[in-house]
């Protein structure tokens, strides 16, 4: 019902995923919604990464990137 790890490394990209480990996301103007995730790495610019649950540790070396809990 889940994932290790999920990796998005594209441009303008849409990931809708359920319950992943780690979520790694490069490349630019992505936009990811996870139901939940225990960690969350971005790198790149312009990317949006939400979950519906959980508080994932986030590590952002991009830049514009957001990270949020959905509503």
């Amino acid at each position: 019902d889940g994932c290790a790890s999920v990796t998005i490394d594209a441009g303008a990209a849409v990931g809708v995923a359920r319950n992943v480990g780690t979520l790694n996301v490069a490349g630019s103007t992505n936009n990811v919604l996870v139901a939940a995730a225990q960690s969350v790495t971005m790198d790149g610019t312009a990317n949006v990464v939400s979950w519906e649950t959980g508080s994932p540790q986030v590590s952002n070396s991009g830049n514009a990137n957001a990270a949020f809990q959905a509503d």
